[in-house]
């Protein structure tokens, strides 16, 4: 036995009455024409028409455009912040620094000058096949006078400037002295290596301007 869905106005009693109403319209007839108040009698539960398909107008098209727009905005605006911060030369040189840089670090331990780890660190890049040159000069131009100069510690390959500290611990002034290097020089990365922990500390500074 199939029992009436709930969603039904009021189930079997509800289709019964409408049974007793078609079979009292054959009957009750004006001038030989059913009540059309009495035979338009519809469930409530018939399935309403489906809606009609949204048509799409040039208006309706340049609103979805103008909201659009700020997503491909802010999607360039990151690709664009991605590459100027993914330089696959650069990286891969700081690498191969930072490694032999480790080896150096391993080797000599701490408590001796920022030159003598200059120098070694020099030495190590160059075994590795890098072009390296110690305390490359930086000048600092404005309004196209110099007006300061400073030594970097290394350059390698032209490309990646490497400042060397053997302090207990770095501070944000040579963080400073490593950007203010960038600028004075064009570069857009400098590698802050401290060897006086033990254990190396490696910090990237990146010229944003």
């Amino acid at each position: 036995m199939v029992r009436a869905s709930r969603t039904d106005a009021h189930g079997p009693r509800h289709c019964r009455c409408l049974q007793l109403l078609r079979r009292c319209a054959r009957f009750a007839s004006v001038g030989g024409e059913r009540t059309a108040s009495v035979v338009d009698v519809q469930p409530r539960w018939r399935l309403r028409d489906p809606p009609a398909p949204r048509t799409c107008n040039g208006a309706s098209l340049r609103r979805a455009a103008q909201n659009e727009r700020p997503k491909a905005t802010y999607l360039c605006s990151f690709v664009f912040l991605l590459l100027s911060y993914n330089r696959p030369f650069e990286d891969q040189l700081a690498k191969q620094i930072i490694g032999c840089a480790l080896v150096v670090s391993n080797a000599l331990g701490v408590g001796f000058l920022e030159k003598v780890y200059e120098n070694a660190l020099a030495h190590e890049l160059r075994k590795a096949g890098l072009f390296v040159e110690q305390q490359h000069p930086v000048t600092v131009h404005y309004d196209g006078a110099v007006v300061g100069s400073y030594a970097a510690d290394l350059l390698v390959e032209k490309r990646v400037l490497v400042e060397l500290k053997a302090v207990t611990a770095l501070d944000a002034v040579h963080r400073a002295q490593c950007i203010n290097y960038l600028k004075g020089s064009g570069l857009w990365l400098c590698l802050l290596l401290n060897f006086g922990t033990p254990r190396l500390e490696i910090k990237r500074v990146v010229n944003d301007a």
